[in-house]
């Protein structure tokens, strides 16, 4: 048992430790890296979410006396539904890609982008939800909340402010 006791703590002295230093300086993400990685981002989940919503209005449209609604009615459900319909699936599609171990959407990736922690860590899935709806009140009032990461030493938009997040360049 001493010898098994003994190869157990040679072992542990040879795993090595993990700092947080880096020998680089780092680089914050300009906002029109950033932009074009959100358009590129937003074609893929096009490519994705548009046929189901094709079929979501195909539904509605075929269905729609059959479950008690009139035309209008089933436009407006229709409407809403497709709307809900993108915001949930693009958030799944951000938040879980963000908190991956690629810390990183395909157009942020692309890109050379990551999306870190203020610890630069990598961020947990509600701390990448939270970020992504955010983005909704950095979209409010003229896209100021975009505009602020201009100005900011950081680079960081008013969704990156209330998540606690950066973006960085991974290159």
């Amino acid at each position: 048992m001493s010898g098994t006791m003994t190869a157990i703590f040679e072992a542990k002295k040879k795993i090595p430790v993990v700092t947080q230093t880096t020998s680089k300086e780092e680089v914050y993400a300009s906002i029109w890296r950033r932009f074009c990685a959100g358009v590129f981002d937003a074609l893929l989940a096009s490519l994705i979410l548009l046929p189901a919503t094709v079929l979501l209005v195909w539904v509605m449209e075929v269905y729609h006396s059959e479950i008690g609604l009139s035309e209008v009615k089933s436009q407006t459900a229709m409407g809403t539904s497709a709307v809900l319909l993108w915001i949930v699936c693009f958030g799944l599609y951000c938040a879980s890609a963000e908190s991956s171990a690629h810390q990183a959407t395909p157009g942020k990736r692309l890109l050379k982008l990551k999306v870190v922690s203020m610890s630069h860590c990598r961020l947990t899935f509600p701390q990448a939800t939270c970020r992504f709806y955010a983005k909704f009140l950095s979209t409010f009032v003229l896209l100021v909340g975009f505009a602020i990461a201009i100005f900011h030493s950081r680079k960081q938009t008013l969704h990156d402010m209330i998540s606690g997040t950066l973006v960085v360049r991974s290159d």
